[in-house]
């Protein structure tokens, strides 16, 4: 569903009892000299982290609107950055779903309140987005492994038009395995849940999830699939195909609404990566030869798609997918590249099915997604439980 979200509320949206509780400064440079651009929620938040609770970041800037012949004013703008599982969980171990949206209002407007912020559930739905991670995870059977072990298998699907690709096996001191595509508007990543949680997990939740893994209670077993929008107008143009009455300003309210806008993105930007074609090179490119020639041989009729096809799979062997793809554009013309990308599928579908452990990974990886059930705890939190007497 969602897991972190970026939004502001507007002047008229909010009001603020006592600014002393913004005791945090952020300055930026303009024109090469230091300027407080805002001020933030910082002690609230230290003592929050202190008792092993969590507490989004709340920021409080000034922002200048019009221009010279209107008029310029300087308004307040309240900005939150907030991890709705962790919000409604104290852990995003867990996912929300629309059962969980009217408690995340009551909470977020609990979490302003100890800031002196007051707010309420109508002008929160109103409040607007400028980012929005995209998550989903998934439970794996056992006779996949763990989430790491499933991620060095996805790693040699490295390409994916317009992106870089980054994989990242810790040895820093941290722990886990991660594989991510991403340019300057969005990123799409795979990690282990449960090895982010043992790095960087603090509450109370997040502590007893640690004690189970370290103990080998809880296998290291949820992989998680995740898209992040950095920037408003990137997130705008991916949710306007999803509401197209609205152009410009989406809302809480509007993505909460449209509850399968993260499942049909989270499933397209999956068969980008994941697709046929990527799919049998690489599996194809673990066989040993004599095995892919005798597969070819037996399933494709034509010899210049045989040919083609060993080229591919030999290649991608030696140098990655990725690469492989890239020195095809750089050989070819456009025409002729884009002729072959369209023939590919067809040779791919001439092989039928494979009894490999690589297809069978990514069948399972997309029919989860497609089922998308949420991972819940089993026993729920009923209410608000934030007592703003434990603060002070």
């Amino acid at each position: 569903m969602y897991d972190t979200i970026v939004f502001h509320l507007e002047q008229d949206q909010f009001k603020i009892g006592d600014e002393s509780y913004f005791d945090g400064r952020k300055t930026s440079t303009v024109n090469g000299r230091f300027d407080v651009g805002s001020s933030f929620v910082n002690g609230i938040r230290e003592k929050m982290k202190k008792d092993k609770k969590y507490y989004p970041s709340v920021n409080l800037a000034d922002k200048t609107i019009g221009n010279s012949i209107t008029g310029k004013t300087k308004v307040k703008r309240l900005e939150v950055q907030i991890s709705l599982p962790k919000a409604r969980y104290e852990t995003n171990k867990f996912e929300i779903d629309q059962n969980d949206f009217d408690f995340l209002y009551k909470k977020t407007a609990e979490y302003l309140k100890m800031a002196k912020v007051l707010t309420d559930t109508q002008s929160l739905k109103g409040g607007v987005l400028t980012g929005v991670a995209f998550s989903k995870s998934t439970v794996l059977p056992d006779y996949f492994g763990t989430a790491e072990q499933v991620i060095r298998r996805l790693s040699p699907l490295n390409y994916k038009p317009r992106c870089k690709f980054r994989y990242r096996d810790y040895n820093d001191g941290w722990e886990g395995v991660s594989i991510k595509f991403h340019n300057l508007i969005r990123g799409l990543g795979a990690y282990c849940k449960y090895s982010e949680i043992l790095n960087t997990g603090f509450t109370l939740a997040e502590e007893e999830i640690i004690k189970q893994v370290l103990d080998r209670t809880q296998p290291k077993n949820i992989y998680r699939l995740e898209l992040t929008l950095q920037r408003k107008q990137t997130l705008e143009a991916v949710l306007r195909r999803f509401i197209p009455t609205k152009k410009k300003d989406f809302t809480l309210d509007d993505i909460f609404t449209n509850k399968d806008i993260s499942q049909k993105l989270l499933l397209e930007q999956f068969d980008e990566v994941f697709n046929p074609t990527n799919v049998a090179l690489i599996t194809l490119s673990e066989m040993k030869e004599n095995k892919l020639d005798s597969i070819l041989s037996g399933k494709i009729n034509a010899f210049k798609d045989r040919a083609l096809m060993f080229y591919l799979v030999n290649m991608t062997t030696k140098i990655g997918l990725c690469q492989t793809f890239k020195r095809m554009k750089q050989e070819l013309s456009s025409s002729n590249f884009d002729r072959l990308k369209r023939e590919l599928p067809k040779i791919i579908e001439e092989l039928g099915e494979m009894e490999e452990p690589t297809l069978n990974l990514i069948e399972f990886l997309r029919s989860e997604l497609v089922k998308f059930e949420p991972i819940k705890p089993l026993v729920q939190k009923t209410g608000c439980q934030l007592l703003l007497n434990d603060l002070y």
